[in-house]
């Protein structure tokens, strides 16, 4: 789609409420962003609701939105650092229209890079931006860098020696991809009968080859 998007030429700005925590083709998914982004074209993406860096938004062509989970009500939103293209912004509950004409109560990455991309649409009717252009005007409009936000993190003091993963979803694939660097021993990945994936080989779970 991406591919076809450049080759037409077809709009000034792509909104991804989605993403990908393990990517085989990095190169070529960077690739064509480069090339949308040298057209022109800006792409804003949505990190991993759960913290986990995922992709298009980690590249640095592409306008990655994060979000927090706060207990409290923050205007704004901020800069994820000097050198990044990334900004962060409060995961408050929003209450949309849904299907079927019923409004539902959400909340996530997904549902806070669309108003990243109207306020980008908003500035592209006054002229046409480049994307550091735009990444200059965020930087002008964020309330400051993320380490300047003074809010309550959570520390656990567990003794983690071994543990078990369940289930295997998508957020567990980081686990399983990088189990060398973790500090404790996973015995074991499990599943519910019904997933199809009982049985099978992580690696293969993950196109990776062993």
């Amino acid at each position: 789609m991406l591919t076809y998007i450049y080759e037409q030429k077809c709009c000034d700005i792509i909104n991804i409420s989605a993403g990908i925590i393990c990517c085989d083709d990095i190169y070529d998914l960077n690739l064509i962003c480069e090339k949308l982004m040298n057209a022109g074209i800006i792409i804003v993406s949505a990190f991993d609701s759960e913290g986990a860096v995922s992709y298009p938004a980690a590249l640095d062509c592409v306008i990655g939105i994060d979000g927090l989970r706060l207990n409290r009500n923050i205007k704004g939103f901020w800069r994820c650092g000097a050198g990044t293209y990334n900004y962060i912004k409060s995961m408050k509950e929003k209450h949309l229209p849904w299907l079927n004409n019923k409004m539902k109560t959400v909340s996530g990455t997904s549902f806070i890079a669309p108003e990243f991309t109207a306020l980008i649409a908003a500035m592209l009717q006054e002229k046409q931006f480049s994307f550091s252009e735009i990444v200059a005007h965020l930087n002008e409009m964020a309330s400051g860098e993320i380490d300047e936000l003074k809010y309550n993190k959570q520390y656990f003091d567990l003794d983690i020696k071994n543990a078990i993963v369940f289930p295997f979803n998508k957020e567990m694939h980081s686990l399983a991809r990088f189990e060398d660097m973790l500090d404790f021993t996973i015995s074991g990945f499990y599943d519910t009968k019904f997933s199809g994936q009982v049985g099978a080989s992580i690696n293969i779970l993950q196109n990776i080859i062993p």
